[in-house]
């Protein structure tokens, strides 16, 4: 079931030598609200596979589709769904990506799988 493709009714995976369960890799939490990807920006396989500064980046970008869908194409229904998917991934942001560090408090993790466990790069 994990990342099998909705839209076109066949599973989807990568090489199963580089991901684990067969190339689905680890387990995550589908109703997380972040966008999954199996490596990380460097192609190495992710420990768990919601990148959080990929996900912000998403955020950022999606800003930027809502303020082109409104000022240069006038496309309210692309508005809406940058709209909806950006709240969507800074909402799962701010429930999975942030996590409490035992010297610093509240902070960022680099990779997370919304089912609590998480991964802190420097």
């Amino acid at each position: 079931e994990l990342f099998d493709c909705k839209h076109c009714g066949k599973p989807y995976r990568y090489n199963p030598k580089e991901l684990e369960r067969n190339g689905k890799g680890t387990k995550t939490n589908s109703t997380a609200g972040l966008t999954w990807s199996g490596f990380r920006p460097g192609d190495n396989p992710c420990s768990y596979a919601y990148v959080i500064p990929s996900n912000m980046f998403a955020v950022v970008v999606l800003g930027y589709v809502m303020e082109m869908a409104t000022t240069l194409w006038t496309d309210d229904s692309l508005m809406k769904k940058a709209q909806k998917l950006r709240q969507e991934i800074d909402d799962g942001i701010r429930r999975h990506g942030i996590v409490e560090h035992k010297t610093y408090g509240k902070i960022y993790a680099y990779e997370v799988d919304g089912l609590g466990h998480s991964l802190l790069e420097d």
